[in-house]
């Protein structure tokens, strides 16, 4: 057997090659705990089960801390390549494919929005609407950035004011999975005879069941980020052509992706990343990554 580091946020994943087949063996290591496995578990078994987009299935969990001194879980390694966008191929036929991909996981539904319930080990739904949800879980998150980064008031009444006019545009929708962190880089595929296809979905500890466009902001501002219009506007027109655009796109979006940006903005400040390019305030870096999202969406 041979072990491969394969990274992750926490350096917790190994690549395991045996004379079975090759499989991934994630570590919990703090501030992790078991309950990110078992979460993730949960939502490699529905895309397993209700699409056919692959996943990291069967899911198998060692929660005993008595072989490594921590749980673990096994998992297959999909096959395929893992792309980022510092490669040179055809960006809009990439972004083409993403759009397809994302509206198979959109068609795997819910018959309500909320979170998964880590003792009843099912999606539970919150006592509250939709909208009143989405901001209670944007006040989540503002604690977390007053505790990390803080924001000038500037950006603090920028950020409200997208996140009132979003939240009054969400309106209805059937429940979908929501896998959260739909980048490139948490998919595989393949080249095939009608081009590139993603064919797999990793990464799945931070699904629930939601509003489908807010799985939408990634794949939107992250390819603008590192100056991949192709990319971006293909996505955004393949997917669109499977799942068409309800009343209040445009509202709602810039609230989605203006969290989007502000959980980044919180996770790489927490983690000391300079990923701002030397912005001192949030709007400075997020504006202009908002305005080209706008852009593609009108």
């Amino acid at each position: 057997m041979t072990a491969e580091p394969l990274g992750g946020a926490y350096g917790n994943n190994l690549a395991l090659t045996t004379d079975r087949g090759v499989w991934v063996l994630r570590g919990i290591v703090p501030p992790l705990d078991v309950t990110t496995l078992r979460r993730e578990r949960f939502f490699a078994r529905v895309v397993h089960e209700r699409s056919t987009v692959a996943s990291p299935w069967p899911y198998l969990i060692d929660e005993a801390s008595d072989i490594f001194g921590w749980p673990y879980a096994v998992m297959p390694r999909l096959s395929g390549h893992v792309l980022h966008f510092g490669l040179d191929i055809r960006w809009p036929r990439i972004g083409a494919a993403l759009g397809r991909i994302v509206a198979d996981l959109h068609r795997i539904t819910f018959l309500h929005v909320g979170e998964w319930d880590a003792d009843r080990d099912v999606i539970v739904a919150p006592d509250v609407p939709w909208a009143d949800w989405f901001l209670a879980r944007v006040q989540r998150l503002q604690n977390r950035v007053a505790e990390t980064s803080s924001l000038d008031a500037e950006s603090a009444y920028w950020v409200d004011d997208l996140v009132s006019a979003g939240s009054a545009a969400i309106g209805a929708f059937d429940p979908t999975y929501v896998h959260g962190d739909l980048g490139i880089g948490n998919f595989v595929g393949d080249t095939t005879p009608a081009g590139f296809a993603f064919t797999g979905v990793f990464d799945l500890g931070g699904g629930y069941a939601g509003d489908p466009d807010e799985d939408l902001a990634i794949p939107l501002w992250w390819p603008l980020y590192w100056r991949n219009v192709d990319a971006a506007r293909a996505f955004f027109d393949s997917y669109r052509a499977e799942h068409p655009a309800r009343p209040g796109e445009a509202a709602r979006l810039r609230a989605y992706v203006a969290i989007s940006l502000l959980s980044n903005w919180e996770a790489g400040h927490r983690q000391g990343h300079d990923w701002y390019g030397g912005c001192a305030t949030f709007r400075e870096w997020a504006g202009p990554l908002l305005e080209r999202v706008e852009e593609i969406v009108r």
